[in-house]
């Protein structure tokens, strides 16, 4: 729970300090076009996701090229005309050389801070072969989080021989340029709050550390330079790119002493996770579209309101003595050591948390709990199918009464609700 607390409290520090900054930019007409640019990156602009923009911006920052795209892609873009990959390209350096612009003029990080990102690279990528003491320049823009979560969600027993997983911590040193962007910035339902941290092209880090851990490479980078657009101006439609890896002469390195307790959770959430999958039987690792009998004790479930908004919110009505419908695809839990708390806690904050307030912006209702844990006794036969992680996967609905309901907080006005069920 330490974790989730650490993440949360800095989201809360994080929401504080950029908000004048979002104010101005949904707001203000005179910023309208670093809105564009910010949305165009978030995949959200005019309410499209554009088929992944945000990774066709970055692969001209990779590759020094325009990207010829899909017609399929190009008609994402269309409204009434049709878009042409001439077209797409003008916007897509309009928008790099805007965000450019964006990270000049938004608040800088207020205080030292830890973000994780997470990709697959192919077997022969650079940063793969990157050891402690080599430095590592970043050439496209970047999405990371300030919660581990978010990102960590393993899947064990699969691999692949082309393509690695690769999970990063990145130490922030304060007056970094990097914008947060969390839900409460957004106007409309557009997912869960990623808890974002979104870093300029050409930064330019040292590796701290290369881990491996059942064929997943975790690295800690610290950032150490953050070049400016003038040294690398996206003018056209080819240029010549610089190296991923430059010698440590001519590197400025901040001499500030940061604190790495943090550094560790990834790989340390990894491992936790992994020895309790291999704890599992066989029968018992894998998802199975078999449909199977089972006959608990006592089970526990998550009701989240991304997942099951009307059984949330008569929940939050605290009423004992009610009864509910767990709907057909519920996941639920037959043994305690496999709840996963923390992971779920991190994953319950969507879109339905946020509210207006008089200046027409949108911020995080923190007092709607992130989740209600439930645990069932009394249960009877359930019909099940296997999901990841010891879950299972309800194939009908299950009628239980509430008990009682409790809440536990976290930090801050954060909480979720403990709630006593049996099944009937």
């Amino acid at each position: 729970m330490d974790i989730i607390k650490k993440f949360l409290k800095t989201s809360i520090e994080l929401e504080n300090h950029y908000y004048n900054f979002w104010k101005k930019i949904y707001n203000n007409d005179a910023y309208i076009f670093m809105k564009n640019a910010i949305e165009f990156y978030k995949n959200i602009q005019n309410n499209k996701f554009h088929n992944f923009y945000s990774g066709i911006i970055n692969a001209r920052l990779y590759t020094g090229k325009c990207v010829v795209v899909s017609q399929n892609i190009l008609n994402t873009f269309n409204n009434k005309n049709k878009t042409s990959s001439d077209e797409l390209c003008n916007l897509t350096i309009q928008t790099i050389n805007i965000l450019d612009r964006v990270f000049e003029i938004c608040p800088r990080l207020p205080c030292n801070t830890i973000v994780f990102r997470q990709f697959k690279l192919h077997k022969d990528d650079l940063l793969l072969g990157l050891q402690e003491g080599d430095f590592y320049r970043e050439l496209g823009i970047n999405s990371t989080t300030i919660n581990p979560f978010y990102i960590s969600n393993f899947l064990w027993g699969y691999s692949d021989l082309e393509q690695k997983e690769v999970f990063l911590t990145i130490i922030l040193p304060k007056d970094t340029k990097c914008y947060y962007i969390s839900i409460e910035n957004r106007k409309g339902g557009h997912g869960l709050n990623e808890y974002e941290i979104v870093l300029p092209r050409d930064c330019v880090y040292l590796i701290k550390s290369n881990q491996q851990f059942k064929n997943k490479y975790f690295f800690t980078l610290e950032l150490i330079n953050q070049i400016s657009p003038k040294d690398r101006p996206i003018e056209g439609i080819d240029e010549i790119l610089p190296t991923q890896n430059p010698k440590k002469i001519g590197i400025k390195k901040d001499n500030k002493i940061f604190k790495m307790e943090e550094s560790k959770w990834l790989i340390t959430i990894a491992k936790k996770t992994f020895e309790k999958w291999n704890k599992l039987p066989e029968t018992q690792k894998y998802p199975s579209k078999n449909i199977e009998k089972i006959h608990p004790k006592k089970c526990w479930a998550y009701i989240i309101y991304w997942y099951d908004n009307k059984t949330f919110k008569k929940l939050q009505k605290n009423n004992s003595k009610i009864i509910i419908d767990l709907p057909k695809n519920t996941k639920i839990y037959t043994n305690n050591k496999y709840l996963y708390l923390e992971e779920n806690l991190s994953d319950g904050f969507c879109y339905n948390y946020i509210k207006k307030n008089n200046n027409n912006f949108f911020e995080i209702n923190r007092k709607i709990p992130l989740l209600y844990f439930i645990e069932i006794d009394k249960c009877k036969e359930i019909m099940v199918k296997k999901d990841y992680k010891n879950m299972w996967n309800t194939t009908k609905k299950i009628k239980i009464i509430i008990k009682s309901i409790k809440y536990e907080n976290i930090v801050d006005e954060f909480r979720y609700g403990i709630v006593k069920a049996e099944m009937i």
